[in-house]
This record gives structure tokens, sequence and C-alpha cells, in this order.
């Protein structure tokens, strides 16, 4: 495991061990419960050394991609039109230009600037509406987003967290809103418009029909995306996705532990179904269909293309982030099963790092 990796897990093992014995929290109301949150200050100093991370840490594959193109971006009025004019994502070429115009070109202020759109919609989400806020960057480091999205599929990443921001609309029904933010998204990454029908349908009540209608739909695109060639082009198109790459990089599904380790949240919130509905939190109501149309798409992964379909699946396995420690703190009530379950979801999502990241071989 690389020292920057190392760094960070020692930073969250450290701060769990500080707000012990610390009073970290305050009352809010949230969803129209009365809840503990982390107090805003301290949620924002937990997730510097993730910025840090994604600003000096060591370029990877895609961040050296994004910086050659950053590099060349036009500085002349009219060549920056015509790069804007000309470009497919316009939001995403408008916040390059205006980044590359203020900083006068430097590398390090583009990282940043990405960096921060990334960070602050997931400090404002996470610490609304987690129930531990700390194990849910603990999730985001073990999950891999740091590395597999804030520093890797950076422009698409943005998108997912422009959406991401608009979650009290999602919650609350505000559907003009959050269609809008979602049009907004768009610009930056196409595969947002997935989320179009998304927000409506995750609206029902959990594990009922429409939950049923989402994984059988799912299932038979899974059997007509799987037998028709011409659907597989013509959808891979859709997403900005090109099947040679598939075949040049051997993308023969996603990894079926991935799928296992997506599906711990949908599963535990199954076996919670009538304490959830009993408690009529419209928020977990919402993240536990989101994390069941997670499953769903994975499932879909598996059998087709993990490369491709894994780009829609992170926009709904973030909220995953919220759902599992929502679970483990609120519907657990036994004191010790708890604390027993809470150091089981660290462990094992620990081991599962190291596996998915190449260091934990089996």
């Amino acid at each position: 495991m690389e020292l920057d990796n190392i760094l960070l897990f020692a930073w969250i093992t450290s701060m769990a061990i500080v707000l012990y014995f610390v009073d970290h929290k305050r009352e809010e109301i949230v969803s129209g419960k009365r809840v503990m949150r982390y107090k805003p200050f301290l949620a924002v100093i937990l997730f510097v050394p993730i910025i840090i991370f994604c600003v000096y840490g060591r370029v990877r594959s895609d961040t050296f991609a994004y910086l050659i193109s950053y590099g060349k971006l036009p500085t002349s009025p009219s060549g920056m039109w015509k790069y804007f004019a000309g470009s497919e994502e316009k939001g995403w070429a408008l916040f390059s230009l205006l980044v590359h115009t203020l900083s006068s070109g430097n590398e390090t202020a583009y990282r940043f600037a990405i960096a921060l759109a990334h960070s602050i919609p997931l400090i404002i989400i996470l610490r609304r509406y987690s129930a531990n806020y700390l194990l849910s960057l603990f999730l985001l480091v073990a999950g891999g987003y740091h590395l597999g999205w804030m520093t890797n599929g950076m422009r698409q990443f943005m998108a997912v967290t422009i959406i991401f921001a608009a979650t009290p609309w999602i919650v609350e029904q505000r559907f003009i809103p959050a269609v809008l933010t979602v049009l907004l998204a768009a610009t930056f990454h196409r595969t947002a418009l997935y989320m179009l029908p998304v927000i409506f349908i995750v609206q029902g009540r959990i594990w009922d029909y429409r939950t049923l209608i989402v994984i059988m739909a799912v299932t038979v695109l899974v059997y007509i995306v799987g037998t028709n060639t011409k659907v597989f082009d013509d959808f891979a198109e859709f997403v900005g996705y090109s099947t040679d790459a598939a075949k040049e990089w051997g993308d023969d599904g996603a990894n079926p532990v991935r799928v296992l380790v997506a599906a711990v949240p949908a599963v535990m919130s199954f076996v919670f179904r009538w304490q959830i509905r009993d408690n009529r939190n419209p928020a977990v109501n919402i993240f536990v269909n989101m994390s069941v149309l997670t499953v769903a798409m994975n499932v879909f992964a598996v059998f087709t293309s993990g490369i491709m379909t894994g780009r829609m699946v992170v926009y709904t396995s973030v909220y995953n982030l919220i759902l599992l420690p929502e679970l483990l703190t609120n519907y657990l009530r036994e004191p010790r099963t708890r604390r027993f379950f809470h150091m089981a979801c660290v462990g094992l999502f620990f081991l599962y790092f190291l596996y998915d990241s190449g260091t934990l071989v089996v």
C-alpha cells in the first residue's frame, strides 16, 4: 500500500481516537427529525487530508491525461471561444477555461479546483445525512473513491457530486431544481442523464413493487444488451464509451467481489426493512432504493461491461457512504452488537481496500 494511502488511514484512525474524548456533535433537524451531527468546522478539518491527497498526491493515469489536456488549453479569446463552442460537455469546458485563465495555467491550482468541486458537496451532504461522518469518510477511502474517481475519473465525478449536492431536493421531492441540477451535471459528463429517471424511481417505498420493477428491468437489459450487439454499441456510444477499449483492456465484466461489497447496505436494508418503513424517514427511504439500484446495475456490469456500466453505478453507489453508517448506528439497538458490527465493517472494508488495490492477493 502506498504511503499516501497509509497516511489517510492513519489520520482517520487517530481522529477516531481523539473524537472518542471530544464533544464533536450537535443536535440538528434533518428530514424533520432531531439528530446528532458532526460540527461543520470539524467536518471540514476531517476531510482536508483527502483534499491534500487529491492535489499533491502521485499523478495517476487519468490525472496525467487531464493535465496534458489542461496544458493545451487556448489562451486567446478567440481560441477559448472556439474550444468552448466545439466542446460536447460545455460545463467542463467552461470550468477548465476559467481555472486556466484565473491561475495562468497553474497545474496545482487546477487540481485544487477539481478537488474542491468534488469535496464541498461530499462534505455538506455526508455531514448532513450521515449518522457517523467519520465512518462515511473511512468508507469513501476504503471504497477507493479517492483513487478511482477523485484522482481518476474526475470529470464524471464532477457530475456525480453536482447531483449529490442536490440530495435535499431529491429527498424533499422538489423535482424542478433536482432535474435542472441533473441537466447541469450533464454539461460536465453526459452519463448524468441516467439520473433523470432515477430521481423519480427512488421515491417509492423500499422493497415494494417499484424496486422489483427496477430489478426486473435491469435483468431484461442484461439479456438484451448481452445478446444484441447493436444495442450494446448504441448504448456505449451514448455514454461516451469505446467498445474497442473494452477489447483492448480486457473488459470482461465487473469484479464479483466488488458487487458483493456494494450489496452489503442493500442486504442490511432488507433485514431492517420493517423498522425503516416504521421510521418514515424519506432520506433513508431514498438511500435504500439508491443502494438497491446500485446492486442491480452491478449485477448488470458482471455480465456485460464493467468499465461502461461502472461509469453509471457511481451515481447511486455514493449514497452507500450514508446508508451503511445509518443502518449500523440507528438500526442495531444493542450497544455491544452495534460495536461489534462497526468493528467488523471497518476491518472487512479495510481488507477489501487491500484486495482492490492489489496489496492483498488471495
